[in-house]
């Protein structure tokens, strides 16, 4: 069981590649609910991926649909944090922003997101 009611926690991930789809893989199976899983996935393929394999809902873009989300998951590789964040943090509430990019600080994100409210986890390659 979650610590964290899943029924009334929506949560966000910006970036759906390997590492977001090992801890959207975990999600599904621990039985968070679908209605509660956003990816923001610009690549095709990839979105096809996460609808087909996973069933999340995807989207191209950041969109206002983001504002219900409580947490936001950053998994994008470092470089690309910056210009997600100025294309996403528009749309968000005040969630907690969770990044698992690799090599940027935690001032950095916290720039990027606007928010004090940020999280830096590294999964390893063994999550997968």
């Amino acid at each position: 069981m979650f610590p964290l009611d899943p029924s009334i926690l929506p949560i966000a991930f910006i970036g759906g590649g390997q590492m977001a789809c090992a801890l959207l893989g975990g999600l599904v199976r621990a039985g968070w609910p679908l209605k509660n899983i956003v990816v923001v996935e610009p690549h095709p393929p990839q979105q096809a991926v996460l609808r087909e394999q996973l069933g999340v809902r995807v989207l191209a873009r950041a969109d206002a649909s983001l504002q219900q989300a409580s947490i936001v998951v950053w998994a994008l590789k470092p470089d690309m944090v910056q210009a997600a964040a100025t294309a996403t943090v528009g749309f968000l509430a005040d969630p907690l922003h969770l990044s698992i990019a690799a090599g940027v600080s935690l001032p950095d994100l916290v720039r990027c997101f606007g928010s004090s409210r940020v999280v830096r986890a590294m999964p390893n390659t063994p999550a997968l």
